[in-house]
């Protein structure tokens, strides 16, 4: 808690950790050597495209780790995460969490997709981020559900419990 504390404030000079706990829990549930079936790795479940990404854009803060590295799994995690909120300026925080946590699970190119098939495309829980832009059902359905349990199940959990 401590580590991802400082690590977020350090990198967004904020320090969410109730939301950024929730969401490592939503996809590894803290297990550093988590695998996903598609090849997601590590404490926050990062894609390999996705680390070369980060590796790419973020070297100097990141440096040689790799997802497999519980420490550089959360630092990738909280400059991801702050990159994708940072394309979403305008909205209330809340919205800013959802689109990015939509962003991170789904992918930021569908996020763009959705927001331009929704009529109100500044609202993502129950609004835009329900909208499938042509992916299958199932993973439409899992990429809906991964913000609202965040937000609205696991981060409340996390915060009670002093995050």
């Amino acid at each position: 808690r401590g580590y991802l504390k400082r690590l977020a404030f350090q990198t967004t000079g904020r320090a969410d950790a109730s939301l950024l706990g929730a969401q490592v829990h939503a996809e590894s549930f803290w297990r550093p050597e988590a695998v996903s079936p598609v090849g997601a790795c590590g404490l926050a479940q990062i894609m390999p495209l996705t680390e070369d990404f980060l590796r790419s854009r973020h070297r100097a803060k990141l440096g040689s780790g790799t997802c497999a590295s519980p420490r550089w799994a959360l630092h990738a995690m909280v400059l991801y995460m702050h990159d994708l909120r940072s394309r979403m300026a305008g909205i209330d925080d809340i919205e800013r969490a959802a689109f990015a946590l939509s962003g991170y699970h789904g992918g930021a190119k569908w996020v763009a997709r959705r927001k331009a098939l929704s009529p109100e495309p500044l609202v993502c829980l129950f609004k835009t981020c329900d909208i499938n832009p042509g992916i299958l059902p199932a993973n439409q359905l899992a990429d809906q559900e991964y913000a609202r349990r965040i937000l609205l199940r696991l981060a409340p959990i996390y915060r009670a419990a002093g995050w």
